[in-house]
């Protein structure tokens, strides 16, 4: 068993194929917390998702929307510093407005990306759930079990 932050999950055993999982969990444990840029996740009635991401100052060709394998990568690069300053020709007295570039990943799983779309300053990414909605019922053979026919079968598809 692995310890995560107090909790104790197992590597092994009844969880088949979910080593993954306890993978992300442990890197989502020790990343270091980003509240930057803000974002929403909507779950839509039937399934889909969309994320939302406050990009305020960001324009089309500053921002990359990737997926490597299951994760999904929203980068935002800001213009060089000093440009806004030069343009408005003084010195702030307060500067609350974030300018800063960005790196957000979210895990994807049972979910491909439809679309992305930029509109007054909100990214929204479209994602598509591609989980089966339905049961599968596997039938029980009895008998012997023929290998040499199992084997053909399965090499000529």
């Amino acid at each position: 068993m692995k310890n995560y932050a107090g909790i104790s999950l197992p590597r092994h055993g009844a969880y088949l194929g979910f080593s993954d999982l306890f993978d992300h969990i442990e890197r989502e444990i020790n990343a270091p917390p980003s509240s930057y840029p803000p974002y929403n996740l909507i779950q839509k009635d039937d399934g889909d998702f969309i994320i939302e991401l406050a990009v305020a100052g960001f324009t089309e060709d500053r921002l990359k929307v990737e997926i490597f394998d299951s994760e999904l990568k929203i980068t935002g690069i800001k213009a060089c510093d000093g440009v806004d300053v030069a343009k408005h020709a003084g010195r702030y007295v307060h500067n609350g407005l974030a300018n800063r570039s960005f790196s957000r990943s979210f895990h994807l799983r049972d979910l491909e990306v439809n679309e992305a779309k930029l509109e007054n300053g909100i990214l929204k990414v479209f994602l598509k759930n591609t989980r089966l909605s339905k049961i599968r019922t596997i039938p029980i053979n009895t008998g012997p079990v023929d290998i040499e026919s199992q084997d053909k079968q399965f090499l000529t598809g």
